[in-house]
């Protein structure tokens, strides 16, 4: 499976920038799968797990508030509001969960 780059930005600075196989991202329409050679887009993504996997079975986790993810030439940028790299994807729901219960 091919490569492509992912850099995660946040407000506070850049949060990951590897060569990965895939991601998966909370977009507004609901969850979006990116593989390497994706057509060109842009879309918002709304409170979530991102899911990204560089190996074969190993992946990270982020939990992020919102942002937007743009799909090009060189690869995936995702401009996130806030996020926060956790161990599993429990975890990282739970990130998700308590930063909406302090937003209500």
């Amino acid at each position: 499976m091919s490569m492509y780059s992912l850099t995660i930005v946040t407000p506070e600075g850049q949060l990951f920038d590897e060569q990965v196989r895939s991601v998966k991202a909370p977009a507004s329409s609901g969850y979006l799968g990116i593989l390497a050679h994706h057509a060109p887009m842009v879309c918002t993504l709304t409170a979530g797990v991102v899911t990204v996997k560089s190996g074969e079975r190993e992946a990270t986790y982020f939990a992020v508030s919102g942002g937007v993810l743009e799909v090009n030439k060189d690869g995936v940028v995702i401009l996130a509001d806030t996020a926060q790299e956790a161990d599993t994807v429990k975890a990282a729901k739970e990130l998700v969960s308590r930063a909406a219960a302090k937003t209500t």
